[in-house]
């Protein structure tokens, strides 16, 4: 199925879409630092590690595939994870020369700490208007999973 031609209008808006999109999520990265509590990540270990917690138990094959990153950049950020207290590889009940990636409490935590510090930040910049919050989620979420869809055709995600 081909995409319909977008007019000049949508093409713009969903051109200032991404750049919104790239602009709020630096400044919400940059924010981590209000709370000294909370395990500095990059980018790329935000999402390996979000990747781990959505699919616990995942193989380091299929992470790199849901997360786009190539084999050692993963296998780097994974490092990283580990070191931090992050995740943990656990060997495969199956196949025991491979591991399989399952996030600690330590990233549970994290997170928590996290979500409290992204909830306080995007609370105050939107000055406690939060209207259009649900909506604006939904289509998120669906561009998230859009792009995902584009990048990886008739993929699964991984199971755990």
């Amino acid at each position: 199925m081909t995409a319909a031609p977008l007019t000049p209008p949508a093409t713009t808006a969903l051109a200032d879409l991404a750049f919104v999109l790239l602009g709020a999520a630096r400044e919400l990265h940059l924010q981590h630092a209000h709370d000294p509590r909370v395990v500095e990540l990059t980018a790329t270990e935000i999402t390996v590690l979000r990747c781990i917690e959505d699919h616990p138990g995942t193989t380091p094959a299929a992470a790199a595939t849901v997360t786009g990153l190539q084999r050692s950049n993963l296998s780097a950020a994974l490092r990283v994870l580990a070191q931090k207290g992050m995740i943990e590889r656990r060997p495969d009940p199956v196949d025991r020369r491979s591991h399989r990636l399952h996030p600690t409490p330590a990233a549970a935590e994290n997170l928590i700490r996290l979500r409290a510090v992204w909830t306080r930040v995007l609370q105050e910049a939107l000055r406690d208007d939060l209207s259009g919050l649900e909506e604006t989620v939904a289509l998120l979420a669906r561009l998230e999973n859009g792009l995902g869809e584009v990048r990886r055709p008739g993929e699964q995600a991984p199971t755990g």
